[in-house]
C-alpha cells in the first residue's frame, strides 16, 4: 500500500506539472493567435520562436523545480 501511495503522489505531481505547462502554453500563444489570425505562416513562425525561446526553458525549470518529487521509490 505504501508503494501505491508513493506512485499516486508521483502521478499527481506529474499531472500538475503538465497542467501548469499547458496553461502557460495557452497564455503565451493565445495573443499571437489573435494577432495573426489570417496569416498562418507568420503565426507558425512566431509560435516556434516563442515555444523554443520561452516555453522550453520554462518547462525545464518546472521539471527541475519538481524533480525531487519524481524520485524512485526503490
Amino acid at each position: 500500500m505504501d508503494k501505491y501511495w508513493f506512485y499516486f503522489k508521483q502521478g499527481w505531481w506529474a499531472q500538475l506539472v503538465m497542467l501548469i505547462f499547458q496553461v502557460a502554453l495557452v497564455v503565451a500563444l493565445l495573443p499571437i493567435a489573435m494577432l495573426f489570425y489570417n496569416d498562418r505562416i507568420l503565426y507558425f513562425g512566431l509560435l516556434g520562436i516563442v515555444f523554443v525561446f520561452a516555453l522550453v526553458p520554462f518547462g525545464g525549470w518546472l521539471f527541475a523545480r519538481y524533480a525531487g518529487k519524481f524520485a524512485s521509490a526503490n
